[in-house]
């Protein structure tokens, strides 16, 4: 997908694109880029600001949806 432009409505749709994605690259693919993100982002696992770890199901955005 690199150079594509993705845009997700809903949370089904995301879900579907991780199971999808993940079932291609394997179980440590999403860890590895969400431990990326917090990294350039200064988040915390402990203290999250932007992306929150819900354990057995995967990760919340914390951020405010932009409606543009």
């Amino acid at each position: 997908m690199r150079g594509r432009l993705l845009i997700v409505e809903d949370e089904e749709s995301i879900a579907a694109i991780v199971k999808e994605h993940l079932e291609m690259e394997g179980n440590n693919t999403v860890t590895v880029h969400v431990k990326a993100l917090r990294e350039k982002l200064h988040d915390s696992v402990k203290k999250p600001v932007f992306i929150q770890t819900v354990w057995g199901i995967g990760y919340r955005f914390l951020g405010e949806k932009n409606e543009t």
